[in-house]
């Protein structure tokens, strides 16, 4: 289902006319979807997105703390968790 949902989100994301607001929203899914299956890779891809994508936006210190969230779980994952 998670891949499911990934997809959805994506497509909504990518879609040229959809609103501001829609677009948001189904970024901030994409990043807590991958935040909540471990994907830190992805999550951290999709925060920075937002970042760039959404810089005046409230949400983006919401982006900014799963930014950081998948960069210590990376390195900590890096580590072997030392």
């Amino acid at each position: 289902r998670t891949d499911e949902a990934m997809a959805a989100f994506e497509k909504i994301v990518s879609e040229p006319g959809a609103h501001e607001e829609i677009r948001r929203t189904a970024m901030l899914w994409l990043i807590d979807v991958s935040a909540q299956a471990r994907n830190w890779t992805v999550a951290l891809k999709y925060a920075a997105e937002f970042q760039q994508a959404f810089p005046k936006r409230d949400h983006r210190f919401y982006a900014r703390y799963r930014q950081a969230e998948a960069l210590l779980q990376l390195a900590v994952g890096s580590t072997g968790g030392r």
